[in-house]
């Protein structure tokens, strides 16, 4: 018991401090988003499968909207008679669109993780390798040379090189996990990975000098069962990408309920920023094993005078496949209840 207050008091901490110090894509539902989040979270599920789907719109009162997409796919492979450690595999697909060029990027990634359970820890390492491809429509664009004094005329030509409208790169990313789990109460999860790692090429011109830089990435998640019907789930995350900051600390509360069609209801709330970004509210449910939840990005930073506060919304759709009981039948909604949220290992 002394090793669990241990524990709570280091891992409290660790909520804490990450917010004293991206250009990626991020999410703020992270903590759903697990192979977005970390490589090292493929096959770390209580289940065969796990699907996640996700969308997010951004800015959609300032600019032309940003809009992003993520499915990812996961399962975990196990022979207890091997000696061979569970290997957690998977896919992961993002797509994001931005700007009145339609700047598109897209990425295929194969993430890839190794679980080595010793006594009470799970210690996670894990590769993603995957191919990148980012694209733009040059004709949406407008150059000061197609002004022709009185009027725009777009048959006009420019002195830009409008010859590549494709990019296509490989790209590399690594993470590393820790699990502890002192009793089926309690659960603390830290994280670490780092993504670009050979900072691909994304010059549009050949000339070798544009790269991607390496983003890195710390998390932390502890799941407190304060009764037979109420989790408590802490969360925070932090990530730089050059001069690039960004962190995000908050909590959820997770009820349990006697409901064969919605077994759990799921609230949330989160600060996110580097320089006073947003508050994030997180609401969702889980309907016969679907996890539904909404988020709402409330913007405080000096960007709310043209956004209104707006800053995103975000919905993000999880299930997890049960494994068959020994009768070979399906978990029911009370076996479910079982699992308790996030059901990672």
């Amino acid at each position: 018991m002394k090793l669990h207050r241990t524990i709570s008091t280091i891992f409290l901490s660790v909520i804490v401090c990450v917010c004293a110090v991206a250009q990626d894509i991020h999410f703020s539902n992270f903590f759903s988003n697990s192979l977005n989040l970390n490589p090292a979270m493929s096959g770390a599920i209580k289940g065969s499968w796990r699907f996640n789907l996700t969308a997010r719109d951004q800015y959609r009162t300032v600019a032309v909207p940003y809009k992003t997409f993520s499915f990812g796919v996961d399962t975990r492979l196990h022979n207890p008679h091997s000696g061979i450690p569970p290997l957690g595999v998977g896919l992961l697909i993002d797509y994001d669109l931005a700007g009145d060029a339609y700047y598109s990027a897209t990425q295929l990634l194969l993430p890839v993780a190794l679980h080595f359970p010793i006594n009470q820890f799970t210690i996670s390492p894990a590769i993603m390798p995957g191919i990148g491809f980012h694209s733009l429509d040059y004709s949406l664009l407008r150059f000061p040379d197609q002004f022709g004094g009185t009027h725009f005329d777009p048959d006009i030509p420019t002195g830009e090189n409008l010859e590549n409208t494709h990019r296509k790169f490989f790209n590399l990313g690594a993470g590393l996990m820790f699990n502890f789990r002192p009793s089926n109460l309690f659960s603390y999860t830290l994280g670490f990975a780092a993504y670009n790692l050979n900072r691909p090429d994304i010059s549009w011109f050949g000339s070798n000098s544009v790269h991607l830089p390496v983003r890195s990435l710390i998390h932390a998640m502890a799941l407190l069962q304060v009764s037979k019907s109420f989790d408590v789930v802490p969360l925070a995350k932090f990530q730089w990408q050059r001069r690039q900051q960004q962190y995000q600390f908050g909590g959820m509360g997770i009820a349990y309920l006697n409901n064969p069609s919605i077994y759990k209801t799921m609230f949330g709330l989160f600060y996110r920023a580097h320089d006073h970004d947003a508050i994030v509210l997180a609401l969702g449910f889980n309907y016969r094993g679907f996890d539904i939840m909404f988020n709402y990005d409330a913007n405080i930073s000096q960007l709310q005078t043209a956004s209104h506060t707006i800053g995103a919304f975000e919905i993000t759709l999880t299930h997890v496949m049960l494994k068959q009981n020994n009768n070979g039948r399906r978990p029911n909604a009370n076996m479910r209840r079982a699992v308790r949220c996030p059901g990672h290992i």
